[in-house]
């Protein structure tokens, strides 16, 4: 995830004051006369650069704090302030510029686009009470998910024989992947949810509700239209459909094949008529990849490249080499370095605090908005999937740097993918074992048809196992914004697109 859950939450309103006020109100007062280009061009390169960056920073810096160390509430409250603090800013500039201009008469593109982007107020269009329970609600649930723990199996014996409440990182995220018993796996399945959803549910019907009020106040239909927007294709939603079904295909025979190998492995739980897979034994919480269950299911596991974690090891990687040898591979290819961003003497945070700071571990890149500081946020473990996700991680940090000294309207991705399409490429590139040789991580490269089957394999589970459930977690949350499922069966509404998908 590249940006915390809402490290940039950012308002465009006033004090007790609606954006739906604000356009009704500024209707019935005196129209101002529309600014210039070169107005408009001359605040935004000046006056509108400086603020905004140091407010942008100003919040990261705070929410970086916060989430680093989530039970403190002084951190907490000080990120909320920042917010709000920053909205007013935003609000003045909307007020005084953008709801003003109109982009389809800029010749400028640049200017338009720009405009076009900064009047859109997206949350911002809640009032101040609104907004700051939305993030109190948000903040809420970050803290149950990223606090929350399960007891130990019952057959486990932990500290003299007593069942100890684990956490999610990195414990119960390595028991889902190393651990192949399928009542371990799906006893911590349920205890998970058990800890974490049945406690987040009422909270996030409110959410939903904040969300899509703030979206009708931007003339959006729901949040998740607000959402598709960014895309800027009217036909989105067909498009992804479409998308899908190119590919389904290839993943049908993917979780056929795996299917098939389970049904041996795990032969007293499953039997010949099971047409689906229990989401518990893929490796992974979410069952959003399936990677660490390669081992079990590739086609030659008497091959080199059998437990790329194991070489980790044994060719003596440690988490700072791991994030050297990213850093590496983008200076490899004529890029700037990355060392910044997980250099801990800049504030980079690539380990789980041993202090005892609860914290949200899950990885992200951050930027902080004065052109040199760029961060990566995780509890990194040497092992395959975070080598991975570390270069993925780096990935947003060199789009950072490579656009920093772009306006401050366009630091930001082309479009809510493209991020993720920039570090998923350079992780797809580092998987190969073409690479891995190159690195030293393999003493030998086999050119053969086993070892290219067995890379496919691996590619096969990390990438093409993800695709139907990021698809279908869009359309389920699409749905729920829309209003088509009642929340009742939210949860069973979920589970259903699990299974057509």
């Amino acid at each position: 995830m590249r940006i915390p859950l809402f490290i940039l939450v950012v308002t465009l309103i006033t004090i007790n004051v609606k954006s739906s006020d604000v356009h009704s109100k500024n209707a019935t007062k005196k129209i101002k006369k529309p600014l210039t280009e070169r107005e408009l061009s001359q605040f935004l390169s000046n006056e509108f650069e400086k603020k905004e960056s140091e407010s942008c920073f100003k919040q990261a810096s705070a929410e970086w704090d916060h989430l680093t160390d989530i039970d403190h509430i002084q951190k907490e409250q000080i990120a909320v302030d920042a917010t709000i603090e920053g909205a007013k800013l935003d609000k003045k500039y909307w007020s005084r510029y953008f709801h003003r201009a109109d982009p389809a008469k800029c010749k400028d593109c640049s200017l338009a686009r720009q405009v076009t982007k900064l009047a859109v107020l997206g949350n911002s269009a809640l009032n101040e009470n609104d907004l700051r329970t939305l993030t109190g609600i948000i903040s809420n649930m970050t803290k149950i998910y990223s606090t929350a723990k399960v007891k130990s199996y019952e057959k486990w014996n932990f500290n003299g024989g007593k069942r100890i409440p684990i956490p999610l990182e990195p414990d119960l995220i390595n028991i889902m992947a190393k651990t192949r018993d399928y009542k371990v796996l799906k006893y911590y399945w349920v205890a998970w949810r058990n800890a974490t959803g049945s406690k987040l549910k009422s909270m996030f019907y409110d959410y939903v509700q904040l969300s899509n009020k703030a979206a009708k106040n931007n003339d959006f239909q729901d949040k998740g239209a607000m959402w598709r927007s960014d895309f800027e294709d009217e036909n989105f939603v067909e498009t992804m459909e479409s998308l899908w079904k190119e590919v389904r295909p290839l993943y049908n025979e993917l979780q056929e094949y795996v299917l098939n190998e389970f049904k041996t492995k795990y032969a007293e739980f499953m039997d010949e008529s099971d047409t689906l897979i229990p989401a518990h034994l893929l490796g992974n919480m979410w069952a959003q990849d399936w990677v660490n269950i390669a081992p079990y299911v590739i086609p030659y596991p008497k091959e080199e490249k059998l437990n790329v974690t194991k070489l980790l090891l044994e060719k003596h990687y440690t988490v700072i080499k791991m994030f050297q040898t990213a850093d590496n591979f983008y200076k490899s290819l004529g890029l700037e370095s990355n060392s910044m961003s997980f250099n801990k003497s800049e504030g980079a945070m690539i380990e789980k605090p041993r202090d005892g700071r609860n914290v949200l571990c899950h990885a992200s890149a951050w930027d902080f908005c004065n052109g040199k500081d760029f961060r990566i946020k995780m509890c990194a473990e040497v092992n395959f999937e975070n080598f991975m996700t570390i270069h993925h991680e780096m990935g947003h940090i060199e789009y950072y740097q490579l656009y920093k000294h772009q306006p401050y309207a366009f630091r930001s991705g082309a479009n809510p993918g493209f991020h993720e399409a920039i570090g998923d490429t350079i992780a797809l590139s580092v998987t190969t074992s073409k690479h891995l040789h190159r690195i030293g991580l393999l003493d030998k490269l086999h050119n053969d048809t086993k070892t290219e089957l067995n890379d496919l394999m691996y590619l096969a589970l990390e990438r093409v196992a993800f695709l139907p459930y990021g698809y279908l977690l869009d359309k389920w949350r699409w749905d729920v914004f829309e209003g088509t499922v009642d929340p009742e069966y939210w949860n069973s509404h979920y589970w259903k697109y699990r299974f057509v998908l």
